[in-house]
């Protein structure tokens, strides 16, 4: 608790938000991760299924399986890619717009923080002079801190964003092909 102080001490009032913006991207990883976990425990039961039984039959199976339930309802190819799209985004995508806003809004934050550690250093420097130079490193001190502390919350978030949109992305195409190989197998 004292290091937090003591960060705080250092960084200037902008680390309160800073660190409100850490809790909320942590929290929406841990969240997402669990997520995952689960998507892909149901995920490897529903293939499973596909695999011995046959997709419509292994989707008729899977009740708590977003996708799984879409497939089963067979309301026509566009719908259905449509639906699938739409599910997945819900089961995988949730919180990406939270992230970003994380990623692009923390370093601007901390960008904030060392505005401010400049302008209080000016403040000093100019009622003080030169002579004071002690005033000089703290507010650079300040200014390295709250930069630092936005980039520290920025790359995760990024990273893990883009970790997202990819699977994300991947996972519509996997049920898009699988749906569609087994229309054509119909016809």
């Amino acid at each position: 608790m004292s290091a937090i102080v003591d960060l705080t001490s250092k960084g200037g009032y902008v680390m309160v938000p800073l660190y409100i913006t850490a809790m909320v991207c942590l929290y929406f990883i841990i969240e997402r991760s669990l997520a995952l976990w689960k998507f892909r425990q149901r995920e490897q039961a529903f293939l499973k299924d596909v695999r011995e039984i046959g997709l419509m039959a292994a989707a008729a199976r899977a009740d708590n399986f977003g996708p799984a339930q879409v497939i089963a309802t067979g309301r026509g190819v566009d719908a259905t890619l449509a639906e699938l799209t739409m599910v997945l985004e819900h089961d995988l995508g949730r919180f990406l717009h939270g992230l970003a806003a994380i990623y692009k809004g923390s370093p601007l934050l901390g960008l904030l923080g060392a505005t401010l550690g400049i302008i209080k250093v000016f403040r000093k420097l100019s009622v003080q002079g030169l002579e004071q130079m002690e005033y000089f490193a703290g507010g650079i001190s300040e200014v390295l801190v709250t930069t630092a502390t936005g980039l520290l919350i920025a790359i995760p978030a990024l990273f893990f964003t883009f970790y997202l949109n990819g699977l994300l992305a991947r996972k519509i195409s996997e049920y898009e092909t699988l749906y569609l190989s087994e229309i054509e197998k119909g016809r």
